[in-house]
């Protein structure tokens, strides 16, 4: 029983799409694509189409694919619904360029007297500055109280030489010794360390504008750079996924001319900014079809000579290959031929490719032809 295929194909406004050339597939176990149906479109869309391909049990993968200046461009893996008779994949709507739609803007006027934006000095360096110098004035006592431990310790430990004699001292008084001045020297680094700090703010200028890292493009540019941001990550991702959409939620400021947008290039910048300045711009962008290049897979002709025709097809659509059968009656003396392949074009071993077309004889009885 054939296999009946249906699709319509629609423009992405909706509009029937006439005369396009439609291509129907299944996948391989190897990955490699067979096309079991092919056509034009009508004026309203609609393609149909008839295959030999049997369906039974469950449906293979499929590809839905039309031809777009010599490339490939992939539809649809999904039928719409299908059956041993009818495969259907219902409406498709075919993409010939990424779409891109402003879904919500929300755009602040910035006054023709400024040419710049005002921020204030980031607030947290007053707030770090004022919590070392408290930091460090609790740490300088803490050192001062330490290091007066260290030297009354050590003036204990050179009396009881002189009072004794004796260089060797008790291990435990040596012990809490070494542990005074390791305990030193880490305060007087983790001090010198902050004191250091301290120098950094203490150079800010209170009083000073925050430069802020922008960057002034129009919106074209804009939509322009956003698109290509998201054709690479579509390329990168290496078949890993297919990029479907995407949604872009930008903070912006309003640029020097209504056509014109600046995108804050970094974090730092952004939180010096008053959010009541900024703009918020979504941008929801929909990414068409992957397209694959018409490149034939080529492959050498197989040694087909002395097969019979079951064997022959079955070594036929291991290769997903076609082939136009021929019969030959055979003399007397070539009659234990009968039933095999006598001849065959292209010859073995010529490259070929899925669109070759092959010829194959098989040899009949010569008494009856058959």
């Amino acid at each position: 029983m054939a296999l009946t295929i249906t699709a319509k194909l629609l423009d992405s406004n909706g509009k029937a799409l006439n005369n396009a050339t439609v291509d129907v597939c299944f996948y391989a176990a190897n990955g490699r694509i067979k096309s079991i149906a092919s056509g034009k479109t009508l004026a309203n869309g609609q393609f149909k189409a008839q295959s030999s391909t049997k369906v039974s049990g469950y449906l293979p993968r499929v590809l839905l694919r039309t031809l777009h200046k010599n490339n490939w461009l992939n539809l649809t893996n999904t039928p719409k619904s299908y059956s041993s008779s009818k495969l259907d994949f219902g409406n498709v709507k075919v993409s010939f360029t990424p779409v891109l739609t402003v879904a919500n803007t929300i755009f602040h006027t910035i006054p023709s007297s400024i040419t710049g934006v005002t921020t204030k000095a980031n607030p947290e360096s007053l707030k770090q500055l004022n919590t070392l110098k408290v930091s460090n004035q609790t740490l300088e006592k803490q050192l001062q109280a330490s290091k007066k431990a260290e030297s009354t310790l050590k003036l204990e430990i050179d009396q009881l030489r002189k009072v004794t004699q004796n260089p060797k001292i008790d291990p435990a008084l040596t012990k809490q010794l070494s542990t005074l001045q390791l305990h030193n020297k880490n305060l007087t680094e983790l001090l010198k360390g902050k004191e250091n700090r301290i120098k950094e703010l203490e150079k800010i200028d209170p009083n000073a504008k925050a430069t802020l890292k922008t960057e002034e493009l129009s919106k074209d540019e804009m939509i322009s750079s956003a698109m290509a941001a998201l054709n690479k990550a579509d390329h990168d991702n290496n078949g890993r996924f297919q990029l479907k959409s995407a949604r872009m939620d930008l903070k912006v400021l309003p640029g020097s001319s209504k056509d014109k947008i600046r995108l804050v290039k970094d974090s730092n910048s952004l939180t010096l900014i008053d959010p009541a300045m900024l703009s918020t711009l979504i941008l929801d962008l929909d990414v068409p079809g992957h397209q694959e290049t018409v490149t034939p897979h080529k492959t050498k002709m197989p040694d087909l000579t002395g097969y019979t025709r079951s064997l022959a097809n079955r070594r036929l659509e291991e290769m997903q290959l076609d082939a136009q059968w021929y019969n030959q009656q055979l003399t007397k003396e070539q009659q234990s031929e009968t039933g095999k392949i006598i001849s065959q074009a292209p010859k073995a071993g010529a490259a070929i490719d899925p669109d070759t077309e092959i010829m194959l004889i098989i040899g009949v009885s010569p008494s009856t032809g058959a």
